[in-house]
């Protein structure tokens, strides 16, 4: 930074000796703040660090990625090098992890738990080993009246029914 006691510019020779009734003008720096680039490895706490210090309003949104790392800064709204002003708001995006949203399918065989597995949202699931009952050919896995499409994706939890056939000889 520069050091504010400096004089950049002054309207008279240095070691010029000034009469009584004169003046001399000197120019003295402003300092100023900048903007950093954020997305260049800052984590969210520095960014409210440098806007608390700055009195800067800080607006920050969360977006869920694998893209890049938990905490990274991925877009500010004010440009790095930009001078601070009075009553700023910086808006940034930092990347989170994304939430793993897991659903139960449980399997159930004449009223019973035949088997139960839990399966991220937008996953398919497979099917289980078929039962056997005595006496009934299995017929599938059902969804209510229908029977169950193991290629849809699960969005919510399921309970899938063993259907039976009964066999006639």
């Amino acid at each position: 930074g520069i050091d504010p006691n400096i004089v950049i510019a002054q309207d008279i020779e240095v070691g010029t000796e000034l009469k009584d009734d004169e003046t001399i003008k000197l120019t003295i720096p402003k300092i100023v703040t900048i903007y950093p680039d954020f997305t260049a490895n800052h984590t969210i706490d520095q960014v409210r660090t440098f806007c608390t210090k700055n009195k800067i309003t800080l607006e920050a949104s969360n977006v869920e990625t694998n893209t890049y790392n938990p905490g990274k800064i991925i877009s500010q709204s004010i440009l790095a090098g930009t001078v601070v002003g009075e009553k700023d708001t910086l808006k940034v995006v930092v990347a989170v992890k994304p939430v793993v949203v897991k659903y139960t399918i449980t399997f159930m065989n004449d009223s019973v738990k035949y088997k139960t597995l839990q399966v991220e949202s937008g996953n398919t699931v497979s099917a289980p080993a078929s039962p056997m009952k005595d006496g009934y050919n299995f017929v599938g896995w059902y969804n209510g009246a229908e029977a169950y499409n193991f290629q849809n994706k699960v969005i919510s939890n399921l309970t899938l029914t063993a259907k039976w056939e009964k066999i006639v000889v």
